[in-house]
């Protein structure tokens, strides 16, 4: 299984986050601002990567790191929809940690991902910078 990459894009009005996933590690990195102009194609490799991730010889670990200094709605769906298929890798005996870096007093950010570890039964730890 290859490793992703996908260089973060900075534009006026759409911008994509970073997305470093390392297959042999299991360590994964999103970061920077997530408002890309199509979100659905944008997220597509990223979400059939961790789907193919618990299917290969390295899905036993994961470790995803969430930096977001912002995110729109269909960036929050698509994160949304990544948080399940990680609650399928941990229901089908592979271990995940997640680490969600968020402003502080960002209290929107803070009860988004408070949902998240409700529905998808997930722990995530929040730090604060």
């Amino acid at each position: 299984m290859d490793n992703l990459f996908i260089e973060e894009e900075k534009g006026k009005l759409y911008s994509s986050p970073k997305i470093d996933f390392k297959a042999r590690s299991g360590k994964c990195l999103i970061s920077g601002k997530s408002t890309p102009k199509n979100t659905n194609i944008f997220y597509k490799p990223v979400l059939e990567w961790v789907e193919n991730y618990f299917k290969s010889a390295y899905g036993s670990t994961m470790q995803l790191k969430l930096k977001l200094s912002k995110y729109d709605d269909a960036s929050s769906e698509a994160i949304y929809n990544l948080m399940f298929l990680l609650r399928n890798g941990v229901d089908a005996g592979g271990d995940v940690e997640i680490v969600w870096q968020i402003p502080e007093n960002n209290s929107e950010t803070e009860n988004y991902v408070t949902d998240i570890m409700a529905e998808t039964g997930l722990d995530i730890e929040i730090i604060y910078k």
